[in-house]
């Protein structure tokens, strides 16, 4: 049976399912409303490719006289995607990334008399050039990363891991389009039937992934004075003070401010007068850290005082940790094993023991 017929089935299914989410994503109101409608147009430019793959597959029974080839647009609209989730203004270049998508396009339905060959080879250019988009994109998320640290107390759906791994799904389904671009494969068999399967196998779970997790991802808001890339070290050490840091760890501790857990870097600097970059970098010159483990400290050794209130009641150990200040288990499992050097549950037994 020709390999690209057993591949019918779940294409029609990957189509289906990028049309419902597509529409879901723009129909449905949600905390981060604009920047799912990038996600919508991208799940939708799927269900463009698998019927482009149909008509190139059944070629001899329709009639095409205009081509789009969306492929090109799937990186820009993910990083659309990603500045708009993190709240990054556009800036005008951004834009310039749909270029190669926007001459493919006119390439491919004009009446240049341009050889097959080298419509191909202008796609191979495009596709390589194309990978600039992740490489900037992983770069965003690695700044995004450390950002998120200095400034929230809880960072769970803040990370933006899962988009980092659709964009790295997408770079590998990139790779496999560009070795059929590259090479003829059509004396090998084998190896393209495993290239497509395993392309669908990545797109169907792609698209689990982001129905999984895109319409739960909210918006992430700083407070536009935050700047933590450009420090002015001269006059930031003037108004450091030690002293004044000690006043408000003390302060922090008694009053219990931590047991919020919603606190962040802006309501704890409110609460002292300070500005954020201030409060930011007496954290980090004076604690060694960010504001993210600096709070979390607190609320693991409030969770070691409650513990040893509560160890022989019948309460599990996040119940504990929720009324320590703790929202979720992989904050609290993350900020105690790098405070004790232990898992939570080890400590109890070793205080059990005691």
């Amino acid at each position: 049976m020709n390999s690209s017929l057993v591949h019918i089935i779940p294409s029609v299914a990957i189509f289906f399912n990028a049309l419902f989410l597509g529409i879901l994503f723009l129909i449905v109101k949600s905390k981060n409303k604009k920047a799912n409608n990038y996600l919508a147009i991208f799940l939708l430019l799927h269900c463009i490719n698998i019927l482009n793959n149909f008509f190139g597959e059944f070629e001899e029974l329709f009639e095409i006289r205009f081509v789009f080839e969306p492929i090109l647009f799937v990186f820009p609209l993910l990083y659309f995607y990603l500045i708009s989730t993190i709240n990054i203004k556009r800036k005008i270049w951004y834009y310039f990334f749909f270029i190669p998508g926007i001459i493919l396009n006119i390439l491919l339905n004009s009446n240049f008399l341009l050889s097959e060959e080298l419509l191909v080879n202008i796609e191979i250019f495009f596709y390589t050039i194309e990978i600039l988009i992740p490489i900037l994109a992983y770069m965003l998320l690695h700044e995004h990363n450390e950002k998120i640290r200095n400034y929230f107390s809880d960072i769970e759906n803040k990370t933006l891991q899962w988009l980092k791994n659709i964009f790295t799904i997408n770079v590998i389904i990139h790779f496999l389009n560009l070795i059929t671009f590259c090479f003829d494969l059509s004396t090998l068999e084998n190896l393209e039937f495993l290239i497509d399967s395993t392309s669908i196998f990545l797109t169907v779970f792609m698209l689990f992934y982001i129905g999984y997790n895109g319409y739960a991802q909210h918006k992430i808001i700083f407070n536009n004075s935050l700047n933590f890339s450009n420090y002015n070290s001269k006059v930031i050490e003037e108004k450091l003070s030690l002293i004044k840091f000690n006043s408000i760890k003390k302060h922090i501790q008694s009053e219990k401010i931590y047991l919020d857990k919603n606190i962040n870097l802006r309501a704890v600097s409110l609460i002292y007068n300070l500005n954020e970059n201030e409060l930011s970098r007496m954290i980090n010159k004076f604690e060694k850290t960010n504001f993210y483990f600096f709070i979390n400290k607190f609320r693991v050794d409030e969770f070691k005082e409650l513990i040893k209130l509560y160890r022989h009641d019948k309460l599990t150990l996040f119940s504990v940790a929720n009324e320590a200040g703790f929202k979720n288990k992989s904050t609290f499992n993350t900020s105690f094993k790098r405070f004790e050097g232990m898992t939570p549950s080890s400590y109890l037994k070793s205080i059990e023991n005691e």
